[in-house]
């Protein structure tokens, strides 16, 4: 019985997967924004020892675009389809997230003087490349969705009636039985 209900709720999940795609690249923007967000404390100490002084700005550009993207995201699909110019900056943002997290991770890479200052700047530069990584993966499945929203429409996931199999009655049977 558990099972059943475990498996007709991921089959209700699948389904609405299907329907709506766009979940899967909306999920991988929040993602990405929140790991940079969760790490921003990391980011804005390094931003101090750091001796480029740009750093500090693009903390804060990469932060506000970070939350922009989510929104974009959100207004490139509503109920009456796809808004391509919204679809088309929402992969611009996160290509320019790319590129700012590439030029905040070469002056945080850079030999600091001290031991402390080292170990913040190696902790900020790992961070930009989880950061990397997740923009990337985001930018995939934004541009993989009408793939990868085919190959799910292929899934079946209808509910096979085997309850049901074996009771079903003809009409002269039901005649016969109601004869008697």
């Amino acid at each position: 019985m558990v099972l059943a209900g475990i498996k007709e709720f991921f089959r209700k999940r699948l389904v609405h997967l299907k329907r709506k795609p766009e979940i899967l690249p909306m999920l991988a923007v929040m993602i990405s924004c929140m790991v940079y967000t969760f790490n921003l404390s990391s980011f804005s100490t390094a931003a101090i020892f750091c001796n480029d002084y740009y750093v500090a700005i693009l903390v804060f550009v990469i932060t506000l675009l970070s939350f922009l993207s989510i929104f974009t995201y959100l207004g490139a699909h509503d109920k009456k389809g796809v808004k391509v110019p919204m679809l088309v900056l929402s992969l611009v943002q996160i290509a320019a997230l790319i590129v700012m997290d590439i030029l905040c991770y070469i002056p945080l890479n850079r030999d600091a003087v001290a031991e402390s200052e080292r170990i913040e700047l190696a902790k900020a530069a790992k961070d930009s490349v989880n950061h990397i990584i997740w923009l990337g993966v985001t930018f995939v499945l934004i541009v993989l969705k009408p793939v990868y929203g085919k190959l799910l429409n292929k899934i079946d996931t209808t509910i096979p009636d085997d309850e049901f199999a074996g009771e079903i009655e003809t009409a002269e049977e039901v005649i016969a039985e109601d004869e008697q």
